[in-house]
């Protein structure tokens, strides 16, 4: 054979193979490209992974009212140390009332409505409310709200519960000066929480304090602590450590007990509710 001949051939079989390549390359694109979407549609079927408004900056889930986490901004309004010979010996978070410093006076409390029931709309008689952590150290666990005056102007929830209070004394009240607590063992947290009622004391700056994940109680707050005068009343102690020691310094102190119609209270609200129904 000649060498043109040759030539041809190899021409032919370089073509050839060259043209075999090429399918082969299309069919192998073609391939991927089939389970590349494969793939795509399969990992779209999968349950995917979900942000819940909560987990995601903070933000609050719809839950039917209620029911959510709640900031309850206030003003401390009043305060009475009548169930106590000595008024060091009861104090009121932020220790400065509206009418010498609104600013001063403001206190926010996160509390958190639950239900006891399960589906999607609880019955009012199922409702619970706890409490955070905060200034007030006012802490308890799944109390029942009772409903009031249901769909009117004045509806409202409210709630009591017996509730240590504890003071720690700014002024001395042992020979040795030593840092002492003091106990109101029998004293009672109650709240009212309108649902309609403005909150007509509270400031763009009280509600700015918002917790993260909160949402801003609607309406108008009556929160109350208070204890009657009494035996033990208040119950001191020594502290040393952050840990109480000995026996109660009371009686050392000049602490003598008050009848039990002096009540001591903190008066906490963002209306003119003190004394309402």
């Amino acid at each position: 054979m000649d060498d043109s001949k040759r030539g041809m051939s190899r021409r032919k079989k370089l073509a050839i193979a060259l043209v075999l390549f090429l399918l082969a390359a299309i069919g192998l694109g073609v391939g991927l490209g089939v389970g590349l979407k494969k793939g795509s549609s399969g990992g779209s079927t999968a349950s995917p992974a979900t942000t819940s408004p909560a987990s995601s900056g903070g933000v609050a889930v719809q839950q039917p009212f209620p029911l959510g986490a709640w900031s309850l901004p206030t003003y401390l309004t009043n305060v009475s140390a009548a169930c106590t010979p000595n008024a060091a010996t009861w104090q009121c978070y932020p220790y400065s009332t509206f009418t010498t410093s609104g600013q001063n006076s403001a206190a926010t409390l996160d509390w958190m409505i639950s239900s006891s029931s399960s589906g999607t709309a609880p019955s009012n008689s199922s409702l619970l409310i706890s409490s955070s952590a905060n200034p007030f150290s006012l802490s308890f666990t799944n109390i029942s709200l009772t409903l009031h005056d249901a769909n009117t102007a004045n509806e409202r929830y409210t709630f009591s519960t017996p509730l240590i209070k504890q003071v720690w004394p700014t002024v001395a009240l042992t020979n040795d000066n030593v840092r002492v607590t003091c106990f109101y063992n029998n004293s009672i947290l109650t709240a009212t929480l309108y649902t309609r009622m403005p909150a007509t004391l509270l400031s763009s700056a009280n509600a700015s304090g918002t917790a993260l994940g909160y949402n801003q109680w609607p309406g108008a707050v009556l929160v109350e602590q208070t204890s009657a005068g009494g035996v033990g009343v208040p119950d001191c102690y020594r502290t040393v450590g952050g840990a109480v020691v000995g026996g109660s310094i009371s009686a050392q102190a000049g602490l003598t007990a008050q009848a039990v119609g002096k009540v001591c209270s903190c008066v906490y609200e963002n209306a003119a509710l003190e004394g309402a129904g």
